[in-house]
């Protein structure tokens, strides 16, 4: 209680790594112990919720009372929430899916809404199915990976929903990394995007080192390729995220919080072999790939993926006039590039490449932190 603050939430005024005011995961978790603490005496196990006997003829109160169906009905109001699924109405489709993925048990009912005509209902079902994974990781795969090789546009696009986020127990599958790969191809431009944006996420929570290796190759091989602006844009993003550089919350305080030596010497050597297999591959991409490729990959890595300063000026013409310069300590730079949408690049980001492609002609990963120090890049 002596960290709650005065503006009701909890947070370590004195903590060194959350340079952003966000109290929400404190709070979270001090409510969880608070009430783990002191529980409510006589109170049964579940979310008491009001118990349903039999679902409603009448639309209005079916809706009602399918968005109180939290605890694990009896099977017969199971058999009819599964039913109503089919139901013509499209806030019925989505209210019974949503019910489902609060009981999070394994049904290929939702998997078949992912091609609904509706997007919200699209929505719900991949949501659903994520609630289902998470709960159990060894759910069968097949509904899901035939649902991302359907022949059906939208039933695959439904499916790249389920990896659009929070979906780490899948990413530990590897199985599911093929199909996905796949669709970095698709004709489709929403189910190719989808894809590029899972595929990043893929990465990050995966284990399987053949299945990053996969990610990385796909990404790097599709800059080369012509892409619509959605899909170009996210692989540029995707890419340079792989490749996140923020490292001095991993040294100065994630690294330093391990309780062991040995641990911290082997979370430092598990990093510096990431950026060293990467360094490797947009070296080759710099040496050998065509110009388009080279472009692309040198604006993934130097070039922020934000608006430029000027966007919110009724006035301006965005794609006739340069972005406005923009000053980095002594340097200023200004920008002609034709992707009038993006920010300048900028010199630390350059420092950064220069980093990287650095660490491919060092390559000694027995190296201490310290010296694995950015290349300083001067401005002309």
């Amino acid at each position: 209680m002596k960290r709650q603050q005065p503006f009701g939430g909890w947070m370590d005024p004195l903590q060194s790594f959350e340079n952003f005011r966000t109290p929400f995961r404190e709070t979270q978790m001090a409510i969880l112990a608070l009430s783990a603490y002191f529980p409510l005496s006589g109170r049964a196990k579940g979310w008491n919720s009001p118990h349903v006997s039999a679902l409603a003829s009448d639309p209005a109160v079916l809706l009602d009372q399918l968005d109180q169906v939290w605890d694990v009905p009896s099977p017969e109001v199971r058999r009819q929430i599964i039913e109503a699924t089919g139901s013509p109405d499209a806030l019925i489709r989505q209210a019974t899916v949503e019910a489902l993925g609060r009981l999070g048990q394994p049904d290929t009912v939702s998997t078949k809404l992912l091609g609904d005509p509706s997007k919200m209902v699209q929505r719900a079902a991949a949501w659903a199915l994520r609630q289902c994974y998470s709960r159990h990781p060894d759910a069968p795969a097949a509904e899901l990976t035939a649902a991302l090789s359907s022949n059906d546009d939208r039933t695959r696009w439904g499916a790249t929903r389920v990896f659009a986020q929070h979906f780490a127990s899948l990413a530990r599958r590897p199985e599911f990394a093929p199909p996905l790969l796949r669709l970095i191809a698709d004709p489709a431009v929403t189910v190719r995007m989808n894809a590029v944006k899972a595929l990043w996420q893929f990465w990050f929570w995966s284990a399987d080192l053949p299945s990053k290796n996969r990610i990385e190759d796909a990404l790097l091989s599709a800059i080369a390729q012509p892409q619509p602006n959605w899909v170009e844009s996210n692989l540029r993003d995707a890419i340079y995220n792989l490749a996140d550089e923020n490292i001095r919350y991993l040294y100065n305080n994630w690294v330093a919080l391990l309780g062991q030596p040995a641990d911290r010497e082997r979370a430092i050597r598990g990093r510096l072999a990431v950026e060293a297999r990467l360094a490797g591959k947009f070296a080759a991409v710099l040496s050998g790939g065509t110009d388009a490729q080279k472009k692309q990959l040198l604006h993934a890595l130097t070039e922020y993926p934000l608006r430029r300063g000027d966007v919110y000026d009724p006035e301006v013409e965005l794609d006739e006039k340069p972005a406005p310069p923009v000053i980095t300590g002594s340097a200023t730079i200004s920008s002609r590039s034709r992707f009038s949408a993006r920010a300048p690049t900028n010199w630390r980001r350059l420092s950064r490449l220069c980093w990287v492609l650095r660490m491919r002609r060092c390559g000694a990963l027995g190296l201490r932190p310290s010296c694995w120090c950015a290349t300083t890049v001067s401005p002309m």
